[in-house]
């Protein structure tokens, strides 16, 4: 079934399946990106205003680093 929510082309590929594009679509709960490889890949992401999908990535990934440097070693250690 191919999906009727409008598209615009976005300069990312999808960092799940690297052979589609992500495109902003919108549904009746806003905006998001989506892979254009729907259904095979069901890859998708928030959609923020003011950012790019790479800023939104970047900033994520920057998320992550400081949660995890935040975290003890030793915990860290535990979850392994």
């Amino acid at each position: 079934m191919q999906s009727k929510l409008p598209e615009k082309k976005d300069e990312f590929s999808c960092p799940s399946c690297h052979m589609g594009k992500m495109l902003v679509r919108e549904s009746k709960h806003g905006k998001f990106y989506g892979c254009s490889n729907f259904p095979e890949c069901r890859c998708t992401h928030k959609w923020v205003r003011g950012l790019t999908l790479l800023e939104q990535l970047e900033e994520d990934e920057r998320k992550k680093r400081e949660f995890n440097d935040a975290m003890p070693i030793n915990f860290i250690d535990d979850l392994q």
